[in-house]
């Protein structure tokens, strides 16, 4: 059976191995910044206004 080189190479181990590859990272939560509210004010807005222009765009093709 011919398998795709992606699949092949997506670095999936067998079962039963155990994977070790993100074990040197650590997370940790985020402390939210001075800028956050204006970002999150402008990503709502961008996104409001995609939902306008998205919803006349599809009216229009109808």
């Amino acid at each position: 059976m011919h398998r795709n080189k992606d699949v092949k190479n997506s670095g999936r181990r067998l079962m039963g191995t155990i994977d070790h590859r993100f074990d040197v990272y650590e997370v940790a939560p985020t402390v939210p910044g001075p800028n956050d509210k204006l970002r999150d004010q402008e990503v709502s807005s961008a996104i409001a206004q995609w939902k306008k222009t998205n919803s006349l765009a599809a009216k229009a093709r109808q």
